[in-house]
């Protein structure tokens, strides 16, 4: 999994091998389908059967297709992950900011207001828990990471200055073509509990580290 920089931006993230195995194993039936189906419609000389492997191998096809646009929007997502991980370890708020839907500004206002507590050095996706698209609207998305971070706070009395990890969720919606923005986050420290249904918009549960 690529680790983000605090100076470089990631280029978009390959399918997992997982994903690339089933696409082989789809693409790979419907050509092996499709042969013997040639094989058979050559040897009976029966233009349905021969009409019929070039469906399967249509079919095959179309499958491993569909299964590389469905993991390229997950990928997207994680992309946005990155991008916003890199703002955030340069203290751009109005870069972090940019991230977030136009329709949610108490989103964008709490990551204001919640970025000028802290002065980070850098910040660096560590391992992703997943992407998971709602079964109802494909168009919502929530992606559950974690991140290592090197900060500095004082903030109501508590002041703090080193390494910290951070369980995060990041709830999307895509707005347009290929254009996934932010309505939600939370954060806490890694396995503290479950998640609320809907986003915090803040820390959950204390402060550093």
């Amino acid at each position: 999994m690529p680790i983000a920089s605090p100076r470089e931006r990631i280029t978009l993230i390959e399918p997992s091998l997982g994903v690339w195995m089933m696409v082989f194993l789809s693409f790979g039936s419907g050509i092996f389908l499709s042969i013997v189906l040639f094989i058979l419609a050559r040897q009976f000389r029966s233009r349905p059967l021969a009409l019929t492997g070039v469906a399967a191998l249509l079919l095959g096809l179309g499958g491993a297709v569909a299964l590389t646009l469905f993991e390229s929007e997950a990928d997207r997502v994680k992309q946005v992950v990155q991008d916003l991980a890199l703002a955030v370890g340069s203290n751009d708020i109005a870069k972090a900011q940019s991230f977030v839907s136009s329709s949610s500004p108490e989103c964008h206002e709490d990551i204001g207001r919640e970025m000028k507590k802290y002065e980070f050095d850098w910040c660096r996706v560590n391992s992703w828990d997943g992407v998971e698209f709602d079964p109802n609207n494909p168009n919502l998305a929530v992606a559950t990471f974690t991140v290592w971070v090197h900060v500095r706070l004082i903030d109501a009395g508590v002041s703090y200055d080193g390494n910290a990890t951070q369980e995060v969720r990041l709830w999307f919606r895509k707005e347009g073509e290929d254009n996934w923005k932010l309505y939600g986050y939370g954060h806490r420290r890694p396995s503290s509990g479950g998640w609320p249904d809907t986003p915090p918009n803040g820390m959950i549960g204390g402060y550093y580290p």
